[in-house]
């Protein structure tokens, strides 16, 4: 019983380490080399023994075979290294694009840092103006196109521009605030990815590619635990959130709302509560919550009988 409790484990444990998924991949890249001779040799075999059991081979012709088959597997054990050595190189040119945007994400963020919090002032921050492609080059390597990370690189990009305008005219201190800004509502962001998250996705595929494993990095809003955590929330909150809405409205008198940083006032004032202070431990845990508040919102334009929502407009109705 212990025997089979432990072999479990040690099964669970390897999985979740990825490692199965590696001697899957290892072994997929060898199989070839082994089944193709292989069902060569059994169709020879196969006709020799069953389609033509009357005729003897002589030793001449076995030999011919034999010469023949070394050869077929020599060629095509060559061609194949060949295939998967160009293809290998395609996939390392593939990993170091990734590397190289990943690299300018990092540097930039650098620099940034220094200017807001260290009185940094350089003339401008630089960076390299290919990212775009270099981000191309991972929707190639993971094999589909992800939008949402895309958007997050261009927002990052932005920032940096916008941070540049502002030093092109030596208004330092506007360009420290515009990356604190940034920062700060990227820590609430219910995009798929944040801007540490879109690092991580780089990590993953910088790395993880190299060791053949494949599954590209799942954002941590699309992970089911949390998926199950923001409709829970957002069905016991709703008419929490939208009372608070209400209020608002009433007490200044107004019928239309348009308040694009409503949801991060939300936020904030739920997460003075015990219950969403378990759910958000860490500074980018605040997403889950504005995720919540957010649903919230969509349950409103849904439901509400007092209020419709579309676009961070609010309407008494």
């Amino acid at each position: 019983m212990n025997f089979t409790i432990a072999f479990i484990a040690i099964i669970m444990m390897y999985k979740r380490l990825g490692i199965f998924s590696y001697l899957k991949y290892t072994i997929g890249q060898y199989l070839p080399m082994v089944l193709i001779p292989g069902i060569a040799l059994l169709i020879f075999c196969v006709i020799t023994l069953y389609y033509e059991p009357e005729t003897k081979l002589t030793k001449s012709e076995l030999i011919s075979f034999y010469g023949s088959f070394l050869a077929f597997v020599g060629a095509f054990c060559l061609g194949y290294f060949i295939y998967k050595r160009n293809e290998k190189n395609r996939f390392d040119e593939k990993i170091a694009k990734c590397k190289l945007l990943l690299n300018v994400l990092e540097t930039t963020d650098q620099v940034m840092l220094r200017v807001s919090r260290y009185h940094f002032k350089p003339a401008f921050i630089n960076y390299d103006p290919n990212w775009i492609n270099y981000y191309y080059e991972y929707e190639a390597l993971v094999k589909r196109a992800d939008i949402d990370l895309k958007h997050t690189l261009s927002l990052h990009f932005n920032t940096v521009d916008k941070m540049n305008v502002a030093m092109a005219d030596k208004d330092y201190e506007l360009a420290g605030r515009i990356f604190e800004d940034y920062v700060w509502r990227e820590n609430y962001s219910v995009k798929r990815y944040n801007s540490l998250e879109a690092k991580m996705c780089l990590i993953s595929a910088s790395h993880m590619y190299e060791y053949g494993y494949r599954k590209a990095r799942m954002s941590w809003l699309d992970d089911p635990k949390v998926k199950k955590t923001v409709a829970e929330y957002s069905k016991a909150y709703y008419p929490i959130v939208e009372t608070y809405i209400w209020n608002i409205m009433m007490k200044k008198n107004i019928r239309f709302m348009d308040n694009p940083d409503l949801d991060i006032e939300i936020t904030d004032w739920l997460l003075k509560n015990d219950e969403f202070k378990k759910i958000a431990k860490f500074p980018d845990d605040k997403r889950i919550v504005c995720k919540i508040v957010h649903e919230c919102f969509l349950m409103i334009g849904r439901k509400s009988e007092r209020l419709s929502y579309c676009w961070s407009e609010f309407t008494v109705k």
